[in-house]
């Protein structure tokens, strides 16, 4: 996941909250819910905030046990 991110900088896509929603979103509905969670650590890193999709997204990935693939 991190490659995706450094990519993105490296080519010169901003590090937005609609982007780091938008990897969120998609790995939590592959079932990557660890990945997704680590994706928020490198949010907070950078001092970008999680907003109420963020959170909505997250908590889909809660509904049971880790499907992690």
């Amino acid at each position: 996941m991190q490659e995706i991110l450094n990519l993105m900088d490296t080519c010169g896509f901003p590090l937005t909250i609609v982007g780091y929603n938008t990897i969120i979103d998609g790995l939590i509905r592959a079932s990557h819910n660890r990945k997704a969670w680590d994706v928020l650590e490198s949010m907070l890193k950078f001092n970008i905030y999680p907003d109420h999709y963020t959170i909505s997204t997250l908590c889909r990935g809660i509904k049971g046990p880790e499907n992690e693939r």
